[in-house]
């Protein structure tokens, strides 16, 4: 954002933080992160926090993107990796679509990114001929070729092992397809050769044989560079400044709602509550770590969990359609969900999807790990069809601590709250 770059640490689906710039900048960035699975969408929330008030910024002559200029200042981007499913298939596409919504503009969408997958390593046919019979020369030839609609071939790599002994790089990262081995007299020689395609994926040796490897590195694209900010962009008439602007107004909302609530319990000004962050980016109250709260959102709703306990998670989820739900259940969910889910019928397998990953990440948010801890490594199960943890691998966790209940909020959503101690009465209030 401008000259100020955050690095969220890896292997995190959701993070959130406060990083404090008031000497230089007079504000505190409030970075939250997230990844939603079910719809496939990451989000990224930057906001300037007034570090006397707590609460957003809404003086324009200050924030975080001051106007551009050739150095960049104004310039504001996130960079993201992801893997590939394990189920792809060379030619399947991925698409990535951006919306940006900057203060009370209008969204601005960019272009869509699409990559294709070159899911296959080439496979190369090699042969080794003595120049003069019993010679210690060879000719060697090989021939590599990659899958059908493959990235194509960029280079071959070839090994040689002599009597019998470990395999040695003899031609590394060769764009040849022969070459002539000077060997010595009395000695024995195998061939390997391994080729690598365009994408970076390289060739196995067969089992049991180990060959070191020739450094190649899978091509990644390059990151896309940011343009200069348009001096009159035509984004249309935007609305009048609030006096809370804000990147996503449902975020906006939600966090306003909590702060509310909390303050109703507290007894405290809203914008006096101030958060503390654990190592994994769940936020608890400064003052009141008793109290428990929890935040989740998706699609065009929020919603916000309090109560008197320190942990405490709640999910919400809205429930896409003509998903593979069954296929997620066996990468996401413990063997016996997967196994649930799969007996279903067809029409069911959605609702009991979303059923089961709410529960399960409501568990998540409440210890405060987030989907750093695989969630097929606990097993939710619906006994009495009420929803009880089962095992789970968490350290020091036991599943007699925690207690769930699946809310009622809307048709096309599903949610679940969950939480360390005794059976409460749960109760829903809509805004």
């Amino acid at each position: 954002v401008g000259d100020i770059q955050v690095h969220v640490p890896a292997h995190r689906a959701n993070f959130q933080g406060d990083f404090d710039f008031t000497a230089s900048k007079g504000f505190i960035l409030r970075v939250i992160a997230g990844i939603d699975v079910g719809s496939s969408t990451a989000t990224w929330l930057l906001q300037a926090i007034d570090p006397n008030t707590g609460q957003l910024i809404s003086d324009p002559d200050r924030g975080l993107l001051p106007p551009n200029t050739v150095s960049g200042t104004g310039n504001g981007f996130v960079t993201y990796s992801v893997l590939t499913d394990k189920t792809v298939s060379t030619g399947d596409e991925i698409q990535a679509n951006a919306r940006v919504l900057l203060d009370t503009a209008p969204p601005q969408d960019a272009a869509p990114i699409v990559n294709t997958i070159d899911a296959v390593a080439p496979t190369t046919i090699l042969t080794a001929t003595a120049l003069v019979a019993g010679g210690s020369n060879f000719e060697v030839r090989w021939t590599a070729t990659d899958d059908n609609g493959g990235s194509g071939v960029k280079h071959v790599t070839v090994y040689v092992a002599e009597d019998g002994g470990d395999f040695m790089i003899w031609q590394r990262q060769s764009t040849e397809t022969s070459a002539v081995y000077q060997g010595q007299p009395g000695r024995t020689y195998e061939f390997l050769a391994l080729a690598t395609d365009k994408a970076g994926n390289t060739e196995q040796p067969p089992l049991g044989v180990l060959a070191p490897p020739d450094d190649s590195q899978p091509n990644l694209g390059s990151q896309p560079t940011v343009e200069q900010t348009a001096t009159d962009p035509d984004l249309g008439t935007p609305p009048p400044p609030s006096g809370t602007p804000s990147t996503n107004p449902l975020f906006v909302a939600a966090q306003a709602a909590l702060r509310r609530i909390l303050s109703s319990y507290l007894r405290q000004d809203a914008g006096t509550i101030k958060f503390l962050y654990g190592p994994n980016g769940k936020p608890e109250l400064d003052e009141s770590p008793e109290l428990g709260f929890n935040l989740t959102h998706s699609g065009s709703l929020a919603l916000v969990a309090v109560g008197p306990h320190a942990r405490i998670g709640v999910d919400i989820e809205y429930q896409m359609r003509d998903r593979p739900f069954v296929r997620l259940a066996r990468r996401y969910f413990s063997e016996p969900e997967h196994r649930w889910l799969s007996g279903l019928p067809e029409s069911e397998q959605r609702r009991g999807f979303y059923r089961t990953w709410v529960l399960k990440e409501a568990y998540l948010k409440a210890v405060g790990v987030g989907l750093r801890f695989a969630p097929s490594r606990f097993q939710i199960d619906f006994e009495n069809h009420e929803p009880t943890l089962v095992w789970t691998e968490l350290a020091d966790d036991h599943p007699s601590h925690w207690r769930f209940a699946e809310l009622g909020i809307a048709s096309e959503y599903r949610a679940a709250i969950c939480w360390e101690g005794n059976r409460r009465t749960v109760r829903v209030r809509t805004e």
